[in-house]
């Protein structure tokens, strides 16, 4: 499963994509499709990547304090971007979600912008 020239990608990379691609259906439903097709693909991907890294997260901390596995209750989804540039060659698919909800913003040498992190993860619906 998930072979690519020879190569197998990893179980949360897999999971990861999968929540990738719920974020956008779950985001034009709620948007109605019309409108989110005319939303710019920076927010429309940002979004899902959002949901992609909040999905894998919480899947894996739970699953990491489930078994006791030190690296699971410590990982932290590729899609994270603490590093994130405009110049990046996939620039829209920011953190700019991410940032509402983690405690740590690369833009202000990590500040974080003050929104409850229960209201983000609502609106994201993965509550």
């Amino acid at each position: 499963m998930g072979s690519r020239k020879g190569t197998y990608k990893q179980t949360q990379i897999i999971f990861g994509t999968t929540a990738h691609e719920l974020g956008h259906q779950s985001h034009s439903q709620f948007m109605g499709n019309i409108q989110f097709w005319q939303t710019s693909k920076a927010i429309y991907e940002s979004w899902a990547t959002t949901v992609e890294w909040a999905f894998t997260n919480d899947e894996y901390h739970r699953l990491g304090n489930i078994y006791g596995v030190v690296g699971a209750i410590n990982y932290n989804h590729e899609r994270g971007h603490q590093r994130w540039q405009k110049s990046d060659a996939q620039w829209e698919y920011s953190p700019i979600f991410i940032d509402m909800i983690d405690d740590f913003n690369q833009r202000n040498s990590g500040t974080y912008y003050g929104f409850f992190h229960s209201e983000v993860r609502i609106s994201l619906m993965i509550e």
